[in-house]
């Protein structure tokens, strides 16, 4: 009966509070954790709030720990060991009881957690967290939307989602409201696939596999941008390359960049298969969706797109910095940047745009070219029609 009454008494003080918020940061940033080491990891609160509260020393068997997370007891000891091993939980197995052997588990407090995922903190949730604390201003008001690191390291925005504005009118609703003189500078990669793709494969920087395919097929710009990039991402690059009109398939050039894709696809798939990850041209790391087995022309995918993610957010990451920078919103392969008023003229801020992406791109030894536009930078009757363009 004491213990009955003992055991309320701690569930009626247990933290509530503190273990929800650890466990929404930890499904939020340990996105590729097992989810039998999550299982337990959400089963904590009853075990702290039977024993002794949260963040205490738990002690209890394997058998305990798997009834409340539903599962085999033979799939517990390798499950706590990852929680070791990512610093979620601290672990011991085998330990002597009244009962016999226990474990002992005791959850790492979630500002050491914060402190530890901040220490390896990767490019792109440095730039998500600074765009976060930055804001942009829409339509007239500041907001501060929430940047998330997803599939492929690509940062999306929510609550508000600001990438989701249309083309046509974004440049008008991201200047609204800022300061007069402000200016708004658009930059964004040309051909950012195809241009990853040839450093890939080693192709010379001239060839322009649009221009070729459209030269080759009389197809249009758009029709001829779809099915080159079909052709790289599709699961069967020499059997799609057979369905082109003759002309291309004979054309010597392109059938080198077929040859060469369907061996880097072979490559990628044999390197997956056995490794579980795809890196990029920067070095990142992609780890596979557990359970599946895409085709090489899905691991190129994430492989181009992931490299243009990192390109794109190391410019980020570098013009945040500037002071003169009031506001920076990030679309995958552009960056559109709100500069105060600073006297400078609009093609100067755009070169600075541009310089900042393309030595990004040097970086990792690709050659891209850039386009952009600026809006502003004049006197308020005349600030919605001062757009300008470069292309380098």
């Amino acid at each position: 009966m004491k213990s009955n009454q003992s055991d309320k008494s701690n569930r009626k003080s247990y933290d509530c509070t503190q273990a929800v918020e650890a466990m929404r940061y930890v499904a939020k940033v340990y996105r590729d954790l097992p989810l039998s080491a999550y299982a337990i990891y959400q089963t904590m609160p009853i075990l702290e709030a039977d024993k002794f509260g949260f963040g205490k020393q738990v002690c209890c068997g394997l058998r305990e720990i798997a009834a409340l997370a539903h599962m085999s007891v033979r799939t517990v000891k390798p499950a706590l060991m990852e929680l070791n091993r990512v610093g979620l939980l601290r672990v011991e197995l085998g330990q002597k009881s009244k009962r016999g052997e226990a474990t002992k588990l005791q959850r790492v407090p979630i500002s050491e957690v914060k402190a530890q995922t901040l220490v390896g903190e990767s490019i792109h949730s440095q730039l998500g967290r600074a765009l976060t604390q930055k804001g942009v201003w829409l339509n007239g008001a500041r907001v501060f939307p929430t940047w998330e690191v997803r599939k492929t390291n690509r940062l999306y925005s929510s609550k508000p989602n600001v990438q989701g504005l249309k083309k046509k009118t974004r440049m008008e609703q991201l200047i609204k409201g800022a300061p007069e003189g402000s200016v708004l500078v658009s930059c964004d990669f040309k051909a950012a696939d195809p241009t990853v793709i040839k450093a890939l494969l080693k192709f010379p920087p001239t060839f322009d596999p649009y221009a070729t395919v459209m030269r080759l097929t009389g197809w249009d710009k758009a029709t001829a941008k779809i099915e080159t990039n079909k052709l790289a991402y599709c699961a069967d690059t020499a059997y799609t390359l057979t369905t082109w009109p003759a002309n291309a398939q004979h054309d010597s050039e392109l059938r080198e960049y077929g040859k060469r894709l369907v061996r880097c696809k072979k490559l990628l798939s044999e390197h997956a298969q056995k490794e579980r990850i795809v890196k990029t041209l920067t070095g990142n790391v992609i780890k596979l969706p557990k359970r599946t087995r895409p085709h090489g022309g899905k691991l190129l995918n994430w492989v181009v797109q992931g490299t243009v993610a990192d390109v794109t957010t190391m410019a980020g990451l570098e013009l945040v910095k500037r002071e003169d920078v009031s506001s920076l919103l990030y679309l995958h392969d552009e960056m559109i940047v709100l500069f105060e008023p600073c006297g400078k003229t609009n093609d100067a801020l755009q070169s600075k745009v541009e310089e900042e992406m393309l030595r990004a791109g040097q970086k990792c030894g690709i050659a891209f070219q850039v386009s952009s536009q600026a809006k502003g930078g004049v006197s308020g009757e005349s600030r919605g029609t001062a757009i300008v363009s470069i292309s380098r």
